[in-house]
Order: C-alpha cells, then sequence, then structure tokens
C-alpha cells in the first residue's frame, strides 16, 4: 500500500498532469449578448486575420456567414463528416442557443485542437430535442469543464434611437429578471400593433400554416393559382434543400434557405432564379419520379429562420392561432429597428403572456445568474 506521502505526491501529479493538459487546448471565447449588443462584431474582429471556419446549426445563418471565414458549414456537416480543421484555423460558432447538450458535447470533443469563438444568447430560441426538457449547451461536460473567457455584452448598438425605447427596456429587464418585463411586452407590442401588415414589411411567422395562409392570400390578389405543392410561376420562394458542389469541398450549388423567383417547373426540376447572384439555378425534385419541389414560399419568413439576422426594412410580426413562447416572440421583435405587429386576439395573447407558462426556462434563468 502506497504511504499517506506517496499517496499525496501522486494525487499532485495527477493535477498538475491535469492542468497542462488544460493548458494544451487552444484559447476558447463565448461572447453573449441580448440581440444588438455587437456579438457578431466583436467575433468578427477576434478573427481579424485569422484562418477561419464558421458553423451555425441553421443553414439561414450559415448563409450569412462572414465573408472572411475560409470554410462555412452548419453543425450538423460537420458533425456528419470526418473532416478535421488545421489546428491553425479558428472555429467560429453562431447562435449557440440552438445547440443542445449533446450536440455541444460532440463539437467539444471534435475541436480540441482549434481556437474556439462561440457567440449567442441564452434567452433566444432553444435546440428543438426529443426530450421534454431542454438541454442547453450550458449544461454539456465539455463545456462545463473547459477554460474559457466570457464576454457579455450588454450596450445596445442595433436597436437605438427613441422608436426602440420599449424594445431596449424590455431587454434590459429579462436580463435582470424583473417581474416587470411582460407589461413592457404587452406595451411593446400595443404600441406597434396594426390591423393590416404594412405593404412593403418583411412578414415573420411563427408556424408553416401561417406562411401557407400568406401565399393562399397572395395568390388570390394577383389571380394566380398555386399548384398541389402550394407554389406558382413568378411567386418568392425559398429553398428547402442542400446540394453540395461536385467538384469544391464544403461548397454548394445551393442552400437550404437560399431564396429567389421561381421561374418554371421542369422536368424532375425547378428553376430559381437567385436573389443574391441573379443566377438560375437548377433545384432539384425529390420523392417518388421527383415530382416534389424542395421549395416553399418566401412571402413571409418563419422566426426560427430569422435567428441571427439584422433585417434593415421594416418588419411585421404575424400572431394569429399559435401563441409563441417567450424566446421566439423575443427574437421576432429584436429583427428589426422597426417593427410592427399584427395580433389576430390581443386578448388572448396578453392572457397568455401573463400566465405562468410563458416563462423563460429555470435553466437559464439559473445560468444567467452565473454570469
Amino acid at each position: 500500500m502506497f504511504s499517506q506521502t506517496r499517496s499525496h505526491k501522486l494525487e499532485k501529479m495527477g493535477q498538475c498532469s491535469a492542468k497542462i493538459r488544460r493548458r494544451k487546448l487552444k484559447p476558447f471565447n463565448v461572447i453573449l449578448g441580448m440581440p444588438g449588443t455587437g456579438k457578431t462584431k466583436r467575433a468578427k474582429e477576434l478573427i481579424q486575420g485569422e484562418q477561419a471556419i464558421f458553423m451555425a446549426i441553421t443553414a439561414a445563418v450559415v448563409n450569412d456567414a462572414p465573408e472572411s471565414a475560409n470554410v462555412a458549414m452548419t453543425v450538423a456537416a460537420f458533425l456528419c463528416s470526418n473532416f478535421v480543421p488545421p489546428p491553425n484555423h479558428t472555429i467560429y460558432i453562431d447562435e449557440i442557443s440552438m445547440i443542445s447538450r449533446q450536440t455541444m458535447q460532440k463539437i467539444l470533443k471534435r475541436l480540441r485542437n482549434n481556437k474556439l469563438i462561440m457567440t449567442g444568447d441564452q434567452y433566444q430560441i432553444a435546440p428543438i430535442t426529443n426530450s421534454d426538457t431542454n438541454d442547453f449547451w450550458f449544461t454539456s461536460e465539455e463545456y462545463t469543464k473547459r477554460e474559457k473567457t466570457t464576454h457579455i455584452l450588454n450596450v445596445q448598438h442595433r436597436l437605438t434611437g427613441p422608436e426602440c425605447k420599449t424594445v431596449r427596456t424590455l431587454l434590459e429587464e429579462i436580463v435582470a429578471n424583473a417581474p416587470q418585463w411582460k407589461n413592457t411586452l404587452i406595451t411593446l407590442i400595443a404600441e406597434n400593433r396594426t390591423k393590416t401588415p404594412p405593404a412593403n414589411a418583411k412578414k415573420l411567422v411563427f408556424t408553416n400554416k401561417d406562411n401557407t395562409a400568406i401565399a393562399k392570400q397572395w395568390a388570390q390578389k394577383n389571380n394566380l393559382t398555386l399548384n398541389m405543392h402550394g407554389l406558382c410561376e413568378n411567386m418568392p420562394v425559398r429553398i428547402t434543400a442542400n446540394k453540395k458542389h461536385p467538384t469544391i469541398p464544403f461548397k454548394y450549388t445551393y442552400r437550404n434557405g437560399q431564396t429567389g423567383t421561381l421561374v418554371k417547373f421542369g422536368e424532375g426540376y425547378t428553376q430559381v432564379k437567385d436573389d443574391e447572384s441573379g443566377k438560375m439555378l437548377k433545384v432539384d425534385n425529390r420523392g417518388h419520379a421527383k415530382t416534389i419541389p424542395q421549395l416553399k414560399s418566401a412571402l413571409a419568413e418563419t422566426v426560427d429562420s430569422a435567428q441571427g439576422k439584422t433585417i434593415e426594412k421594416e418588419v411585421n410580426v404575424i400572431i394569429n392561432a399559435y401563441l409563441p413562447d417567450p424566446p421566439h416572440i423575443i427574437v421576432a421583435a429584436t429583427r428589426s429597428k422597426n417593427t410592427s405587429f399584427t395580433v389576430k386576439s390581443m386578448a388572448m395573447l396578453e392572457a397568455h403572456i401573463r400566465s405562468n407558462a410563458f416563462e423563460f426556462d429555470a435553466q437559464v434563468i439559473e445560468f444567467s445568474k452565473t454570469l
């Protein structure tokens, strides 16, 4: 048996070895803050001059990757591949509120040899899991044991000016866990409520059912007939699938979330004119006999898809039968400096907001207290 002295020395050696192993891990920066506090700007400053790889859960966020990133991919694409990022590359992962505990575990185990930068907001949309409870990224064992530098941003850079005073107050109250935040949210919606969506506003909805209803209204107004898939020529559309580039790794012929105008229906494909490049894209159909277009109406965008985006034009948030949870409504209310709300029943929405069910997850509140 070891003596107490010998045992103590071995314990000390083990502690020293653990410290050495931790020191070998590359720098890990986590940037947290409410919408509009400059998380993306801070991250771009940290990757300036670096070889960077950008990742996010959704293709919509990947589509808005910084131009300086050498590679941009979804987290799922990375985890499903055998790709090993070179040690001299910095990994920048955005919108980590959408990353589950299990996924964060896999990410950090794969990325032990790279500098890491992660940005997000624990109050925004949580990951979709099969569990009844949310498995947030910050509960990952790999995350909690890694040494990291956490930057908390609380100065508003985007939602500025008198027109955003109420939404700024709302965000400050949420961070402070102040009980009056629900009253402020109701005030924000009531002050900016409109019976009909403004003509040129970008519409945000909470369900695909709402998106389908808007497409039907648009078709009727323009004397157009939608096909069985809810599509027609000259309709603004969003691609719902990825197609890898045939020769360039981690490049895509088209991506999920890309928008354009439906030009024509072909045999086994649909032709779309890309909004950004103006190029014609041949989007392959799927299903039996390749008859199902991988497209949906882009006349509105779901709030899940809009997380992480800054929208310069006016936004109209449409709230119908489905009543959203706090993270979704906060994301919807903060995409643009100019936001209006079209609400089917203000009485029902107000009762929903005042209910005990309308709360941020207790894990989020407890995590926020530790920051």
